[in-house]
Parts: C-alpha cells; sequence; structure tokens
C-alpha cells in the first residue's frame, strides 16, 4: 500500500473541483491539506464549545442559579443552530426555506438573550 493509494480518496475529488473552477489540479494536494486543517480546527472549537457550556450549566446548577443556566442553555441552542445551519448544503426550495427559518431563529434567540438579563435587573 503506497501512500498515494491512500491519499488519492481525498484529493482526486478536490483536483476535479479545482479543474472544474479553473484552478490548475497541481495544487489539490495542498487545498486538501490546508481544508482538512480549517476542519480540524473546527471542530476543535466546536468540541472545546461544548465542554465549556457542560461546565457552565454544572457550575450553575451547583450553586442552584437559573438565570446562567438559562443563558447557557440559550447558548447551547444557538451553537447547534449555527453548526445546523452551516453544515447543511443548500440543494433546493425547502432546503433554503429551512435555513432561513433557523437564521429568524437565531435572530429571536439572540434577542431574548439580549433582552431577558435586562428584564432580570
Amino acid at each position: 500500500m503506497t501512500i498515494r493509494r491512500l491519499t488519492d480518496p481525498l484529493i482526486n475529488p478536490v483536483r476535479r473541483a479545482l479543474a472544474r473552477f479553473g484552478v490548475d489540479p497541481k495544487y489539490a494536494p495542498l487545498v486538501t491539506i490546508l481544508v482538512t486543517i480549517l476542519l480540524g480546527w473546527f471542530s476543535l472549537q466546536l468540541v472545546n464549545t461544548i465542554a465549556d457550556t457542560f461546565a457552565g450549566i454544572l457550575t450553575a446548577l451547583g450553586r442552584h442559579a437559573v438565570v446562567p443556566i438559562i443563558g447557557y442553555l440559550l447558548y447551547g441552542v444557538l451553537i447547534l443552530a449555527m453548526v445546523f445551519f452551516f453544515v447543511l448544503p443548500i440543494t433546493d426550495a425547502r432546503t433554503a426555506r429551512m435555513k432561513l427559518s433557523v437564521v429568524s431563529s437565531l435572530g429571536v434567540l439572540l434577542a431574548v438573550s439580549v433582552v431577558v438579563p435586562r428584564l432580570l435587573h
């Protein structure tokens, strides 16, 4: 088993996509490496955010504080909605409407997360 046989399933789709866009396909390995690094960084940030959210919820539960629990839960919902928004491709009008509803929901949740703490003080 050579390295080329191992990496070709990753590089060939990138090579074809670059050729379709009129870019020299010799850059496919570099683009593949950069995309892999970017996806790895994104995954680490997502895991870190989820872990911080759970830690915040557990800390707030330990203090019996309701407002921080609600804040961390809203933050968690916002993160999940953003991940859903960026991962789901637009394939038809139904998907576009679904993404529009996610953006609307994010706007409502953002407004609630700004207004609720001010009402409680």
